[in-house]
C-alpha cells in the first residue's frame, strides 16, 4: 500500500529538522515530538528521553 503524499512530506520535514540531533537509540516518534523545537532544545530533550527511557508519545510534555 503506497503512502500518502502528506505522510511522506511529514517524514521528510521531521528528518530535515532533526537530522543533526538524531539519536539512533530513540524512535522516529521521539524525533517527531521535538521537531518543532530549536536545535539546542531538541538535543536536550532527546538526551533526556534516552536517559529517562521515555515512552514514544507525550513524553515531552512531562519535561517541557
Amino acid at each position: 500500500m503506497p503512502m500518502e503524499r502528506n505522510t511522506i512530506q511529514h517524514y521528510k520535514n521531521v528528518a530535515e529538522k532533526t537530522s543533526s540531533n538524531r539519536l539512533e537509540d530513540l524512535s522516529f516518534t521521539h524525533h517527531i515530538e521535538v521537531a518543532s523545537l530549536p536545535t539546542e532544545k531538541q538535543k536536550q530533550f532527546l538526551q533526556l528521553a534516552k536517559v529517562e527511557y521515555c515512552p514514544n508519545r507525550g513524553w515531552i510534555q512531562v519535561f517541557y
